[in-house]
């Protein structure tokens, strides 16, 4: 990654799409 600024917001929201996915697959699934 070039800016690292990006790749780690990118991060930080992809890990918080998985926890919330990860949630609602726990309380549905």
């Amino acid at each position: 990654c070039g800016v690292k600024d990006l790749c780690v917001e990118g991060l930080v929201l992809f890990g918080f799409v998985l926890l919330f996915a990860g949630l609602n697959l726990f309380s549905f699934g």
